[in-house]
């Protein structure tokens, strides 16, 4: 009964259902799923030879990552190790392109905070004045005030 339960052939079993199963994790990098896929591979099948291990591999990865982005389908990577390569370099250029979108959308925003800001009428313009006077007296004697040091140290 033992043997009929933990032998290899169930446990192959078991790890090709993982295999079917198995979807990159958010928190997970693409060298992990890449290096769990290749293990579970080797432990669900290990009589099958290198090059169908590596196109099965290939679609369990590929279906792993379950992101259209992700276009590695129509690549049709012939190994694992390029499946990898393929999807980290669409990883970086995902990135970049949303940072890239991300950099424009604050750069808009802050033009239209400094125009708002120019665009005082009534009340308000008379406030801003007296910030104006008010930081004009305190740069008058922040400048007193070191002079005043400079001199004292230099005698």
């Amino acid at each position: 009964m033992l043997k009929r339960r933990y032998s290899g052939e169930r446990q192959a079993e078991k790890h090709c259902t993982e295999l079917q199963i198995r979807r990159w994790k958010p928190s997970e990098s693409l060298s992990e799923l890449h290096q769990d896929i290749r293990r579970l591979m080797a432990l669900a099948y290990p009589k099958l030879k290198a090059e169908a291990r590596e196109e099965i591999a290939c679609d369990h990865f590929t279906n792993a990552l379950n992101d259209p982005d992700f276009a590695l389908r129509e690549r049709a990577p012939t190994s694992l190790d390029e499946a990898l390569h393929i999807a980290l370099r669409q990883e970086t250029w995902t990135k970049s392109t949303k940072l890239s979108k991300h950099e424009e959308d604050h750069t808009d925003r802050t033009k239209q905070k400094a125009r708002a800001v120019g665009k005082q009428d009534g009340p308000k313009a008379a406030s801003s004045s007296d910030s104006n006077d008010r930081f004009n007296k305190i740069e008058k004697e922040m400048t007193k005030i070191t002079t005043n040091m400079n001199n004292r140290t230099r005698s």
